[in-house]
């Protein structure tokens, strides 16, 4: 499920 406003696991683990 893509979900735009909870950050997915892969974006987690990239830290901006």
């Amino acid at each position: 499920m893509h979900m735009h406003g909870n950050k997915t696991h892969r974006e987690k683990r990239k830290k901006k």
